[in-house]
Order: C-alpha cells, then structure tokens, then sequence
C-alpha cells in the first residue's frame, strides 16, 4: 500500500493546499490537547497561508470554475484567481455569482472578492511581462452586518400595508 513505501508520495490531484495540512495531520496520531475555545479573526486567512491560485481563462467551464470557488471557500476560506483578458473576467464573475448564490442557499455563507493587478514574468513563453486581474475570494460577514441597517421598520411596513388598501 502507499503507506508502505519509503518516498511520500505527492497529494492527489484536486485536495487544495491547505486542506492537505489537515488530512496529514488525521493521518498521524496526535496526543491529546487541552480544549481551548476557537476565536474567529480576521487574521486567520493570513496564518493559513497563501490561498490556492485559480487560473480562469476564457474557455474555462463557468459550473467548474464556481464548484472549485466553493469546494476551496468550505475547505480553506479563501481562494485566489487569475485572469487574462475581458472574457476570463466576464467568466470568472459568473462564477463569482453562482458560488455565491449557492453557498448563501445552501450553507448561510456570504463570500466577498478583492481585485487587483498581478505583473508576471512570461519573457521566457511570450517574450514580455504579462498584466493579470488577481481576484481574493475569501468569506465574508458584510451582508449580515449590513442587514440590520437596510430592513424595514415595522411601524413603516405596516404604514404602507395599509395605505394599499382602498378606502370604503
């Protein structure tokens, strides 16, 4: 079996990097550890390393591409994408969406990107530096902290309730 051999062999294709980590260590025994309470920060993302880059072209299938975003949003918390050209941003916003509408459906979860530019060094395959568009996916709490300030107060909606219906 693989657990046999001498030389560790690589992680299967489609386990991101940071979920690797984990899988290696429920693979090893660990001896127990006190039980200490989990706290949330924004400084997480930043411990856990840098997120799993996402290469999206105009081609890429926009139903991978969000299965993808949101397989490494559950297992990591973030994700990072790297386009080229109008029609890779045009793809990777689709995806953006759908993986967005579906984990807000089906798990309560609200994810928020950053974009900015990325100068890569492509003179050996193409001669010249190349511009990419670099959008960070990560998860976000923003639409839970801004519903409180755009509902509707109740006194209001039942004013306009009421003013629908005609008077006798």
């Amino acid at each position: 079996s693989a657990k046999d051999l001498l030389v560790q062999l690589p992680p299967p294709v489609g386990i991101p990097a940071c979920m690797q980590d984990r899988q290696q260590q429920q693979q090893q025994p660990q001896p127990p550890q006190l039980a200490v309470p989990a706290t949330s920060s924004s400084n997480e993302v930043a411990q856990q390393g840098s997120p799993l880059l996402l290469k999206a072209g105009a081609n890429t299938d926009v139903n991978k591409l969000s299965n993808a975003i949101i397989h490494n949003i559950l297992g990591c918390g973030h994700v990072a994408m790297q386009l080229a050209g109008a029609a890779a941003c045009h793809v990777a916003m689709q995806a953006l969406i759908k993986a967005g509408s579906r984990l807000q459906r089906k798990f309560n979860m609200d994810i928020a990107a950053t974009a900015s530019f990325a100068n890569e060094d492509t003179s050996s395959s193409i001669g010249r530096s190349t511009v990419f568009l670099r959008l960070d996916v990560m998860r976000s709490s923003l639409l839970k902290q801004l519903a409180p300030v755009h509902s509707v107060p109740a006194s209001v909606a039942e004013t306009v309730a009421g003013s629908d219906v005609a008077a006798p």
